[in-house]
């Protein structure tokens, strides 16, 4: 998985593999764990929602990438 996340960084698609492991972390947590501690969801649901962007940013280049590539 490290190869492909420095192959996106490489390419522009993600800033910072660093940064996609701990938000695919974070996902994990949220989806695999049942959190009890309500801050702690609730510190992670802000930190999804505050990285919003970085996936936005993401899907927006595959996107761009995939429909360069069917047209060329």
């Amino acid at each position: 998985m490290l190869i492909n996340l420095e192959k996106a960084e490489k390419y522009g698609w993600l800033a910072s593999s660093e940064q996609w492991i701990a938000l695919r972390q974070l996902r994990n947590q949220m989806i695999h764990e049942y959190i009890e501690d309500t801050q702690t969801l609730f510190d992670a649901l802000t930190t999804a929602h505050s990285n919003k962007a970085v996936l936005e940013h993401f899907a927006d280049k595959l996107e761009k990438q995939v429909s360069d590539l069917l047209s060329g």
